[in-house]
């Protein structure tokens, strides 16, 4: 008996880490992961540069860039992990006062606030590094990029499948009982 419950513990397991590694079935294009338009640390614009056609210079900039962006987002989001861990100390201590918590709050919108706009900043400040016609074609790479890999064609232009995961629906609304007309 001890060996069946054993062996069933250990099947289950195992058939749980295989369903865990399978390849991405995230999205429609059916990636998982890779969100943020890098892939192995590398940023996306680095990857597309023979396809627009950096100079060495330009490449180096980029590099450095990103170098600079990545040091101060760690900065950034240690110090909010930082300030959370304050504040769930604050929240558990009974002394702690309303304001005390509020500031701790605010605190840490604003540190979420910064890490944005570095975000726009470091982006806007690649985009100063590219030619008009490399900035045309970045456009043009990153909408193709956006429907290429769709699992048999299942995805629309928007990103979704064709009948938007409901069951029984074919995307247009009926089964919810809206009409097109």
């Amino acid at each position: 008996m001890k060996k069946i419950i054993i062996l069933t513990l250990l099947s289950s397991l195992l058939v749980a880490g295989f369903a865990i590694a399978q390849p991405g079935k995230g999205g429609c294009d059916g990636k998982r992961g890779d969100r943020h338009g890098k892939h192995n640390g590398t940023p996306m614009l680095l990857q597309m540069a023979d396809q627009l056609e950096l100079t060495e210079k330009q490449t180096e900039q980029i590099e450095a860039m990103a170098v600079d962006f990545k040091l101060e987002q760690i900065e950034l989001r240690a110090e909010i992990k930082k300030e959370h861990v304050l504040m769930r100390s604050l929240k558990r201590n009974d002394d702690a006062s309303e304001k005390e918590i509020f500031a701790k709050i605010d605190k840490i919108s604003a540190l979420k606030a910064e890490s944005q706009k570095l975000k726009v900043s470091h982006k806007n400040a690649v985009q100063s590094v590219l030619t008009d016609e490399q900035t045309d074609k970045l456009k043009e790479l990153r909408k193709n990029r956006r429907f290429e890999g769709r699992r048999g064609g299942d995805c629309d232009q928007d990103g979704f499948g064709k009948d938007r995961g409901r069951r029984g629906g074919d995307g247009d609304g009926e089964h919810r009982g809206f009409n097109k007309n």
